[in-house]
């Protein structure tokens, strides 16, 4: 494991069992943003500041090659203000 390159656990486990417990959701930075991704959706956004200048939002189970973005869709709000809170609680303890 390269010294100051990774954070967090290895889910090497998991091939091994693949029934084990994993985490809810994941949080990767990627192209000057910030992402998480959950068994069902993949919610990514890019700051300035505090503003939010972009967004994307793919359901999965509907979308999985990820070609609609949902983030505008009023269906999706409590679902975007959820995920984009969880980026921020990693964001704010790095």
């Amino acid at each position: 494991m390269p010294d100051e390159q990774l954070s967090g656990q290895s889910f090497a486990g998991v091939f091994k069992n693949l029934k084990a417990k994993t985490k809810e959701e994941v949080y990767i930075q990627w192209e000057g943003g910030d992402n998480v991704v959950d068994r069902r959706y993949s919610y990514a956004e890019w700051m300035k500041g505090d503003v939010k200048k972009a967004g994307m939002l793919f359901d999965h189970r509907i979308d999985h090659k990820e070609n609609k973005n949902r983030v505008n869709a009023k269906k999706y709000k409590e679902k975007v203000e959820s995920l984009s809170s969880f980026i921020k609680v990693q964001t704010t303890s790095l």
